[in-house]
């Protein structure tokens, strides 16, 4: 009887060890704390770092993002846990649930990847079009817009804060300020006429601020355009000379606007800091050649097609000074390049050329000159005046 009551005790200790074990494990199964995110703002595809301490290896967490889109984790160690940011993430908050308890532990951003676009205006149809082009394959992917009226349009600038092209022209000596939305294909026009002069040379800043080269008038001047009235808001400079400027781009480094003009058959390149309104002008002529269709790259290196020479050239041109930094790419064709735009996503000039009535693409990658040429011809129409999107 003795030996039965020792083997029932011992049998009443060991189940109320186990039993006691129960409530310890349950107190290892707690929430991380103190945590932190290895950073707030991030891309697809990218590893986010979730800090913090009590984190157990052989658990199940659940990181999800904003529009309840769960992310892959890759690892988990004591200190931290590595989630990779799921397509279809959006900004805002992240939360992470751990036995059956769910906590908001962060608000991040995300950063959608950039998507360049490439736009031409199709005129000699009626109506005329702003269409999307293939950048790859030079072919029309679709119809953004018909215009709804007859007169041409010139001037064309991506304003990338509302996804607009911005362009103008002129009906009965009237300008209008016309802008197309790339995503709804709704178009706006809106009078944009001074009391006296012409506005020209439209060229919109990184900032999406709208400027125009006001002529016709003694001096002439840039002047910041109300991109919603088409109204004149401030004269930024009166212009030192009375040469016709041309080829305008913006330099977000300097936030200058970066133009040239010709006098005596000397080339200057002329600089307006659109903040201060001070003008600068420096000499640029090649010693053959002639420089046309000035490109700024996204990065700010400032570009030139040098023309009248045989093989025509790409070249980079120091804002500075004005001179040749060095040959890009020997174009090779004896075409004439226009509508010179810069493709921030593979780093290349995007321009066209016609040769017997033909359109053609032509890409000059600044980095290693090379050249690809495309043809781009629609079945009716004309392509004119390409512009592309820039990154918001």
């Amino acid at each position: 009887m003795r030996k039965i009551l020792t083997l029932f005790i011992l049998f009443s200790i060991v189940i109320a060890c186990s039993d006691g074990d129960s409530p310890t494990e349950q107190n290892n199964l707690e929430f991380p704390t103190n945590i932190t995110l290895s950073t707030q703002v991030i891309g697809i595809g990218e590893i986010l770092t979730i800090n913090g301490n009590g984190f157990l290896v052989n658990e199940t967490y659940i990181v999800t993002f904003s529009d309840n889109v769960t992310g892959n984790i890759t690892e988990i160690n004591a200190d931290n846990l590595k989630v990779e940011v799921p397509q279809n993430a959006m900004s805002g908050n992240i939360t992470l649930t751990f036995n059956n308890e769910l906590n908001v532990i962060g608000n991040i951003t995300i950063n959608t990847p950039f998507s360049a676009r490439l736009f031409a205006y199709k005129d000699q149809v009626t109506p005329s079009q702003i269409i999307e082009i293939d950048r790859a394959t030079g072919n029309e992917i679709s119809v953004i817009a018909d215009i709804n009226h007859s007169n041409y349009l010139a001037d064309f600038n991506f304003d990338s804060s509302t996804n607009e092209i911005i362009c103008d022209y002129t009906d009965n000596n009237v300008k209008y300020l016309y802008k197309i939305n790339v995503d709804t294909g709704q178009t706006t026009s809106v009078q944009s006429n001074p009391a006296t002069g012409r506005y020209e040379n439209w060229i919109i800043s990184n900032d999406n601020r709208l400027f125009a080269y006001k002529d016709q008038v003694t001096p002439s001047q840039i002047v910041e355009i109300d991109r919603a009235t088409g109204n004149e808001i401030s004269v930024i400079a009166d212009i030192n000379h009375s040469n016709y400027l041309a080829d305008f781009n913006f330099d977000s480094s300097t936030n200058e606007i970066i133009c040239d003009y010709t006098d005596n058959n000397v080339k200057y390149l002329y600089k307006i800091n659109v903040d201060t309104g001070q003008t600068t002008s420096v000499q640029s002529n090649s010693a053959t050649g002639r420089y046309e269709n000035w490109i700024m790259s996204d990065d700010n290196r400032l570009f030139a097609y040098k023309d009248q020479i045989t093989p025509s050239q790409i070249i980079e041109i120091d804002k500075a000074t004005g001179n040749e930094i060095s040959v890009i790419a020997d174009i090779n064709h004896s075409n004439y390049l226009a509508d010179f735009n810069f493709d921030s996503s593979t780093n290349e000039i995007i321009c066209d050329y016609t040769d017997n009535n033909v359109k053609y693409l032509y890409k000059i990658n600044v980095d290693t000159g090379q050249t690809t040429s495309v043809q781009s011809n629609p079945e009716t129409g004309r392509y004119e005046n390409w512009i592309m999107n820039k990154e918001q």
